[in-house]
């Protein structure tokens, strides 16, 4: 594990004291949500984009220990991992239903997202999970999938979560990264004016949350015809990363928030040590 420089350390620290600030909001939420009747029959969508199968083991170790069924749609490109991949989907639980959908190398886990949308039946599900085999940190694949597909319980809260009226993502909370620290030059690059926005907004980093079927069918609106670079262009500034961070303006626009999966999450060690490495 190589340690983050000083200038690199300081800047975490402050995106970490700007997500803690949210911190009495989200307890709010979550007393909310624990006082309500737990979940009775969500309805799940879990769409998974699979490039690596190890980290695609670790979501399918994950995804069999939930009682709930799910339906389960993995997006799979062409790549050195991707006959492995479809092995292993033969170990998904019997009361799961997946299915594999082959897409092209491109868009990162966005254009693939965009891609399972545009044939969902969205009144069919209460919630969409969106998760990918993320490999360029691990401590942030492991963080955010857990947040997610924890347990059983920890879905229904998610559901209940989503059935809140303002309530529009739900991402682990030390992955909201706040808006006000993008970069100037990526905000003109996207041709993105934050004073639009009215209020203090965040967007999911590294792209895995749970999300109201309503908001995702309007992200598939407003982005289905977007042209996304081939990965041997890889680039902060790919389109697919410019959708990343406008998740999170869409949404407050929309007059919804992103909250948290679950106060604990704040003290998820795994998360910290993101902060400092």
């Amino acid at each position: 594990m190589k340690a983050a420089s000083l200038p690199k350390i300081v800047r975490r620290c402050l995106i970490l004291s700007l997500q803690v600030r949210e911190l009495p909001s989200d307890l709010i939420q979550s007393v909310k949500v624990n006082r309500t009747s737990p979940s009775a029959n969500p309805r799940v969508l879990v769409i998974v984009h699979a490039f690596w199968a190890k980290e695609f083991e670790y979501i399918l170790e994950k995804i069999n220990k939930v009682g709930l069924p799910l339906t389960i749609q993995v997006t799979v490109p062409d790549g050195p991992d991707s006959n492995t991949i479809r092995n292993l989907g033969k170990s998904v639980a019997a009361r799961h239903e997946l299915t594999f959908i082959k897409c092209i190398n491109s868009g990162r886990d966005i254009g693939p997202f965009l891609k399972v949308l545009g044939n969902v039946d969205f009144r069919d599900f209460t919630m969409i999970i969106k998760v990918h085999t993320k490999r360029s940190q691990r401590f942030w694949f492991e963080s955010l999938v857990n947040s997610l597909l924890k347990d059983e319980k920890r879905i229904r809260k998610i559901d209940n979560a989503l059935k809140t009226k303002n309530v529009g993502i739900v991402t682990h909370p030390l992955f909201k990264y706040p808006g006000k620290l993008l970069r100037k030059e990526f905000l003109d690059f996207s041709d993105f004016d934050a004073k639009t926005l009215k209020s203090e907004w965040f967007f999911p980093a590294g792209s895995m949350y749970a999300i109201k079927p309503d908001l995702a069918m309007h992200f598939y609106e407003a982005w289905k015809d977007s042209f996304f670079e081939e990965e041997s262009d890889y680039s902060q500034f790919t389109r697919a990363h410019i959708i990343e961070r406008l998740v999170g303006t869409f949404t407050y626009n929309k007059g919804l928030k992103i909250t948290a999966t679950s106060p604990s999450d704040y003290f998820d060690i795994k998360g910290l040590l993101v902060k400092i490495t």
